[in-house]
């Protein structure tokens, strides 16, 4: 009953898509209707590209390795910390990149993950050693600040259909890992980029505020403005993060045409669904059913729902460059992976007659 509901939905579907692109094809020397025919086009094309990429996004078991890249931020986030504090502190003061950097967790996770945090970092801090105590504590920061984007690597390794090479060179791992330790520094510049924006917000409300005065009407005019550059400045630079991610972490080709629209679409769906996240954890007591595991799953649970927008928007690039004939091709170092239908249907055969 319920398949052959779904059967009629889709159909039901398909028969107003078919109906709009018949409208929106029809010719007409109006110019309102040259609009409206233009705009419908457009919604048409945006429902096929969202329709393929849930598709997409289903096949490709996002919630799995959403789980998988969870997991692995808790163990990845104290010496990924450690890291972009000590990195930029050389230029900003380590105390002024920590007091920064839990100051985002606090608005991103709350007050409590944060405070857990900076024992945490304290507590790495507080580790004296010499030798080869020190080199194998250097490497087990670096290792570990790296596991989070060499998972997050290998997802969109799978939703893009490419793989690394089975036999990989010491060069080729080094690569990777080398790649997955530039995106830690690179959030680094991030939270630095933030903080320029907000300084030159409060410098421009300031100036301003000086300048007409503050009058009733303009107090008000100001703050909207100042609230307006600084939500745009917030946008642009979360645009620039999903577009190094989506560029420079995979180990495939895109061309830059699709990395900014996946980027911007990626950007779009994480400051609307953030707040619905930020909603569901403020409303969740964690720490009344977990006790002191609380902070922990506030941490998989903002990590997990924000990987699933993350992963929705490399979906939707991987299907933007493929309608639009721009296919992404693995790098030199990888091979593309072929799926079919055949291969899908006969995989559960498989697996009962191995059992």
């Amino acid at each position: 009953m319920i398949q052959k509901k779904k059967k009629v939905l889709t159909w039901q579907v398909r028969k107003f898509l078919w109906r709009l692109r018949s409208y929106a094809k029809s010719s007409s020397s109006s110019v309102l209707e040259i609009c409206v025919k233009w705009i419908l086009r457009h919604i048409f094309t945006l429902a096929i590209l969202l329709r393929d990429s849930f598709k997409e996004y289903s096949n490709d078991n996002a919630f799995q390795h959403g789980a998988a890249l969870s997991y692995y931020a808790v163990f990845s986030l104290p010496p990924m910390l450690m890291v972009i504090i000590y990195s930029l502190g050389f230029f900003m003061g380590q105390e002024n990149v920590k007091m920064e950097v839990l100051g985002y967790l606090t608005k991103m996770l709350g007050a409590g993950v944060a405070e857990r945090f900076s024992q945490a970092i304290e507590h790495l801090q507080s580790q004296e050693s010499s030798g080869r105590s020190a080199l194998l504590g250097i490497g087990t920061l670096l290792f570990g600040s790296t596991v989070l984007f060499y998972s997050l690597q290998s997802s969109i390794n799978i939703f893009w259909k490419v793989r690394p090479r089975i036999k990989q060179g010491i060069l080729q791992v080094a690569w990777a890992r080398l790649r997955s330790f530039a995106m830690v520094v690179t959030i680094g510049f991030i939270v630095v980029l933030s903080l320029i924006v907000e300084t030159l917000v409060l410098t421009m409300d300031r100036f301003l505020s000086e300048f007409f005065l503050v009058s009733d009407f303009f107090s008000g005019f100001i703050s909207y403005l100042s609230s307006f550059f600084h939500e745009l400045g917030s946008f642009v630079i979360s645009v620039l993060f999903f577009s190094i991610i989506f560029k420079y972490l995979p180990d495939a080709k895109v061309k830059w045409k699709d990395v900014w629209l996946g980027a911007i679409f990626t950007t779009v769906l994480f400051k609307l669904g953030q707040g619905l996240i930020d909603w569901y954890i403020s409303q969740s007591n964690f720490s009344d059913f977990y006790g002191a595991a609380g902070f922990i799953m506030v941490l998989l649970t903002w990590v997990f729902y924000s990987s699933q927008i993350l992963f929705f928007g490399t979906e939707f690039t991987f299907v933007v460059a493929k309608k639009f004939e721009r296919d992404i091709q693995p790098s030199p170092f990888a091979v593309k992976i072929e799926r079919t239908e055949r291969e899908l249907e006969s995989r559960p055969e498989t697996n009962a007659s191995t059992e």
